[in-house]
């Protein structure tokens, strides 16, 4: 799963008073200003801009949840995401679907 700077704040390092996903964590807790200073930047938009610069070719893809497709995309600078339904096609041996998500893709971006 690829987490994003917001979420690992959510998870880990909760905003005082909001007791986070995991309560216990809530003695870790960090205001928004204190996490910014420690994690200044989105670690995944890091990665692909030096993934840009050193290798080109690569094609990155991530497992993304939270409705976060999207961001992982035209943010974060992934090529492709997935998620727990294209999981599920696969491990249910779904090769219709499989296939007519290839199409659709190719449909919207051929160069894929």
């Amino acid at each position: 799963m690829t987490l994003t700077k917001k979420h690992f704040q959510r998870l880990w390092y909760p905003q005082p008073g909001t007791g986070g996903d995991i309560p216990s964590r809530a003695d870790h807790a960090l205001s928004k200003e204190e996490f910014d200073k420690l994690f200044p930047s989105e670690f995944w938009r890091d990665v692909v801009d030096r993934i840009n610069q050193y290798m080109p070719s690569t094609l990155l893809l991530a497992e993304a949840f939270w409705l976060m497709e999207g961001y992982f995309v035209r943010t974060l600078g992934m090529h492709r995401v997935y998620n727990s339904a294209f999981m599920h096609m696969l491990m249910k041996e779904e090769n219709e679907k499989y296939h007519q998500l290839i199409k659709n893709t190719l449909a919207f971006n051929p160069k894929f």
